[in-house]
């Protein structure tokens, strides 16, 4: 919120300079976002009187000004259409910088304009930096004083405090008072409200009824004889300069005390809302469904059972708390007015507020829980400035209360302060500290009885107050002290450990991670051929694409592969969360899964090649060897292509995933286009069980290893993963390696041959070329056992 300097200073009696305010409040109390200098660039400019206007002898579009500064008599070539004699004008003088977008400003020399000279600048709005008036000049009241500071004559002159005020401070800081009390708080002064009480005789042809629980107080001041005008000077400048633009001298009332008490109010016509012989009913009840209310914006909404309106005989004429309605707002032509000030529950104007999407400065600050009490302080300064700025009469005050505000207590313990702060505060400097923000303060028994202020709704337990004390008392006055506690590391969580690495493996192979909802849409389970399984269904899903819990990780990933091909022609992408099984009527199991996506510009097939690459690389890293890739895909898997898809398996035969490429009807479906798409997903958990956790180093043989190799022809559809598997369970302890360094496919007769590398090797002694031997026709013993397979002797 903006606060202006000046006001502050008035109300909070503070000799510091805007600068010292600010340090003090970010120092104790609230982050200053910003200073602001509103006569910046306008230390040049002064108010000026057209005398006299001709035209340019050069110009068509240009005129000569004579323009009395007070001073002295100005000759000033202007193009602005709306120039005419007997105008009061800013005139920005030889030598003024004007403020400009950049730090360097504008500035204003003498200049000869189609051969003639020019003494200074008549100036619109925007080259001020005032407003964004651009059309032409900017023509000040009839009442400015002719050589009198541009800024000062408009009130300009002021400096503007942008404070950043937190919801648990809204109710009490939102208002100049509020945070002139503040000021005066952390300068360790007394703060008095300067407040009169009116005395108003109570209503008679105007009564109040509260029919619901979310209105706590109702009150109407009824102004007879009054003139619409406009404010003084000095009100539309404090207003203007904190960025409301001042209407008339009844809306601007209400806006100012806003400002300065915190308490919103609205302003009704008399003769719109009733005849002035007809006693008028105020009714605070909650709208009936269906009902509609045209407001002061000129929308019509639809209201709820559960908003609260008011009605002025049957007739509604407000949205409580938010915004009044059109037919009963105020015209320049009234001269009999009603003024409500109101008390609501606070949630209720949020939800309202919401619902309707409409920001109003009262729903602000109601929403933020003001204090009840605040309606007396309110009604007293509205009676006050109708009786200096207007001609109007108080004809009385109806005053309806449903819910008293008292004040409370908090009792806190000497001993508990110090607990808490960890230093020794005196006794009297405690009670000051407290005293000087409205508390009233006991001390007896090592206990301080401190009696709150309605307005500090925020102070409710013996934490709140000593954070009070601490915060105005210095923080940096509280030398830091070392823990007496000894801090003990926390137990290293080894699958959290699990988990980082395999993402790091990743992202030094060049894959990116995704993060996406753990839902998906029926259709996009459907495509997956997941649909026919059962799935943990979303009661109140965001939208039907995300009705139901995910079973796999795909959808997400592919969807993000999606995106990232608009902007790269290659894509690697890695993703991990859980998928979720349901189980009856329970919660369902969840597992710990992690996918992968390779999409590349290449019509090759080489994607899914690739893909199994990395997995293989990731799974060795990790100690999970002898893994096999099959293809006995039971009818109800996942959809994937018809020849590129493999089941990850471990040694034992568990599956630990599955691997393989998008099918086109799959691709078609996301919307991706002229790429192969390969996929893979892992179980996170089983790789976890499996992966060896306590690994050893094995110090390498002394001993010369042996190398042997074994060639064979095989049927085109074996797969290398069989062959190898049979070649270790016959090899024995001293295979320690084997490598397929050939495959080939004679063209003419079709014929497929593989060759491998076998390594032998023994950590204690040289091994023979017997013991190789035995080793070799024991594997090919075994490998011819099998159908069809012919090793090359």
């Amino acid at each position: 919120m903006k606060y202006s300097y000046n006001w502050l200073k008035e109300l909070s009696g503070t000799k510091k300079t805007p600068e010292e305010v600010a340090q003090l409040l970010i120092k104790h109390s609230f982050e200053v976002e910003e200073i602001i200098y509103q006569n910046k660039g306008l230390k040049g400019v002064i108010v000026g009187e057209v005398l006299e206007i001709e035209k340019h002898p050069n110009a068509d579009k240009l005129r000569i000004a004579k323009v009395n500064i007070g001073s002295e008599i100005l000759t000033i070539v202007c193009g602005a259409k709306n120039l005419e004699v007997g105008q009061k004008v800013p005139v920005a003088t030889i030598g003024t910088i004007l403020p400009t977008d950049d730090e360097k400003g504008f500035k204003i020399k003498k200049s000869k304009i189609r051969g003639i000279d020019s003494n200074g600048m008549i100036c619109a709005e925007d080259e001020l930096g005032v407003g964004t008036d651009s059309k032409g000049i900017m023509v000040l009241s009839e009442n400015s004083e002719v050589g009198e500071k541009f800024a000062t004559s408009e009130g300009l002159d002021d400096i503007i405090l942008d404070i950043d005020v937190l919801p648990n401070r809204g109710h009490d800081a939102l208002s100049h008072r509020g945070m002139a009390a503040e000021i005066a708080s952390v300068e360790r002064q007394d703060f008095k409200k300067t407040n009169k009480k009116c005395n108003v005789n109570a209503c008679e042809n105007v009564s109040i009824k509260i029919n619901t629980d979310k209105c706590f107080r109702y009150s109407l001041i009824c102004v007879s004889d009054i003139k619409i005008k406009e404010s003084p000077q000095w009100m539309k400048h404090r207003l203007k300069s904190l960025g409301i633009s001042p209407v008339n001298s009844v809306v601007d009332i209400s806006n100012y005390v806003m400002l300065e008490i915190g308490q919103p109010s609205h302003a009704y016509s008399r003769k719109k809302i009733g005849n002035s012989k007809e006693k008028l009913v105020f009714d605070v009840v909650s709208a009936s469904k269906g009902e509609k209310l045209k407001l002061l914006n000129n929308k019509e909404i639809d209201l709820n059972d559960e908003e609260v309106v008011v009605k002025c005989n049957q007739e509604i004429v407000a949205l409580a708390g938010v915004m009044g309605g059109a037919e009963s707002a105020v015209s320049k032509s009234d001269d009999n007015i009603i003024f409500e000030i109101a008390n609501f529950e606070y949630s209720n104007i949020r939800k309202t507020k919401n619902t309707h999407n409409l920001q109003t400065d009262a729903a602000y600050r109601f929403e933020r829980d003001i204090d009840l009490n605040l309606v007396d302080d309110a009604i007293n300064r509205i009676v006050e400035l109708i009786a200096q700025i207007t001609d109007g009469k108080v004809q009385c005050l109806s005053d309806k209360v449903s819910k008293k505000q008292e004040q409370w207590s908090v009792f806190v313990n000497k001993i508990e302060i110090e607990r808490l702060l960890g230093i020794k505060i005196k006794q009297n400097e405690v009670i000051k500290i407290l005293e000087n923000m409205g508390i009233s303060v006991i001390f007896a028994n090592d206990e301080y009885r401190c009696k709150i202020p309605t307005i500090r709704r925020d102070l409710r337990n013996v934490a709140d107050i000593i954070e009070e004390i601490g915060r105005i008392y210095g923080y940096d006055k509280i030398t830091p002290q070392p823990l007496k506690e000894n801090i003990e590391p926390p137990i290293r969580n080894d699958k959290r450990f699990f988990e980082r690495n395999v993402k790091n493996f990743l992202a030094f192979s060049g894959f990116n991670e995704v993060k996406s909802y753990s839902f998906y849409s029926e259709k996009e389970a459907e495509i997956f051929n997941l649909l026919e399984k059962t799935h943990v269904r979303v009661l109140n899903p965001m939208s039907n694409e995300y009705s139901l819990m995910r079973k796999t990780l795909f959808v997400g990933i592919v969807k993000a592969c999606l995106k990232n091909l608009s902007n790269y022609q290659d894509v690697r992408l890695f993703e991990t969360g859980r998928i979720y099984d349901s189980v009856n009527n329970e919660l369902p199991n969840e597992t710990e899964m992690i996918s992968l996506l390779i999409s590349t510009s290449q019509n090759n097939g080489s994607q899914f090649y690739e893909l199994k690459g990395v997995v293989q690389g990731y799974l060795e890293s990790v100690g999970i060897e002898n893994i096999y890739f099959t293809t006995d895909f039971s009818d109800d898997e996942i959809e994937l292509h018809g020849s590129r898809k493999a089941l990850i398996r471990a040694e034992n035969g568990e599956m630990l995933g599955i691997l393989g490429e998008l099918s086109k009807k799959t691709t078609k479906f996301f919307g991706i286009k002229k790429q192969r798409v390969a996929v893979c997903e892992l179980n996170l958990d089983l790789l976890y069980a499996k992966s060896k956790k306590n690994e050893k180093f094995e110090q390498l043989s002394k001993f010369p290893a042996v190398l042997r190799d074994l060639s064979m022809i095989v049927e085109p559809r074996t797969r290398v993963a069989d062959i190898e598997r049979i070649i270790y369970a016959s090899g024995g302890k001293l295979l320690v390696d084997v490598d397929l360094f050939d495959l080939y496919i004679n063209p003419k007769t079709k014929e497929r041959s593989m060759a491998f590398h076998l390594v032998f090797s023994d950590s204690k002694k040289t091994l023979t070329a017997k013991e190789i031997d035995l080793n070799v026709e024991n594997i090919i013993s075994n490998i011819e056992k099998e159908e069809n397979i012919e090793v090359k002797r």
